[in-house]
């Protein structure tokens, strides 16, 4: 009887726990490298994803400066920049009547088919139904009032906005952009023309 207790105990602390350990051990030991694999794996995707998002940040980018160089887009902003140096105090009321009035404009007020009729805002719309990728395009003098776009606008003037403010106040070949959404969208600002140049 005594001799099996002791044998019990042998085979308990010379095969039971050495293997007890042994598993624990090689449990751990796979663990660690199950996780250094998952992190692996993931810094390849994120490495991946952050690799694409540049391409398509570069990619736009000089798309948004071909758009910037057309010339309906450079007349636009001419013309623009005539009337913000000359206007009268009757022109900002007029303006400060339609930001207050913008989000209840329609499609078919005066106020929105100038900005969304005029040859930019046709050339925006041909651009958006034809890239389906391309949700809004926004065109803003350099008071951040939208003088063209693809649809209309939440806002008339975007000048106290974050992005604009960056995106204003950048180089010409630097873009702004606050990532993606939550619902995958990817916004991007830049200054199409130089602000300080006058006409």
């Amino acid at each position: 009887m005594k001799m099996e207790k002791n044998f019990k105990r042998w085979v308990f602390f010379f095969v039971l726990l050495p293997f007890s350990v042994f598993l624990v051990v090689l449990n751990v030991a796979s663990w660690k490298l199950m996780i250094r694999n998952h992190k692996t794996s993931l810094t390849s995707v994120v490495e991946s994803v952050g690799n694409d998002f540049d391409a398509l940040l570069s990619t736009e980018t000089v798309r948004l400066q071909n758009i910037g160089l057309l010339p309906n887009v450079d007349s636009l902003l001419a013309s623009t920049e005539r009337v913000r140096r000359n206007a009268l105090p009757q022109r900002r009321d007029q303006i400060e009547s339609i930001r207050e009035r913008w989000p209840n404009l329609q499609r078919d007020d005066y106020e929105v088919r100038e900005i969304l009729d005029n040859s930019v805002g046709e050339i925006f719309q041909r651009i958006c139904a034809n890239e389906s990728y391309t949700a809004q395009l926004i065109l803003t003098d350099a008071d951040g009032q939208v003088v063209a776009a693809s649809s209309k606008p939440d806002q008339y003037s975007y000048a106290t906005d974050e992005w604009w403010i960056r995106a204003h106040t950048r180089e010409q070949s630097q873009p702004v952009s606050d990532g993606l959404s939550s619902q995958g969208a990817m916004g991007i600002s830049l200054a199409v023309r130089d602000c300080q140049r006058t006409n």
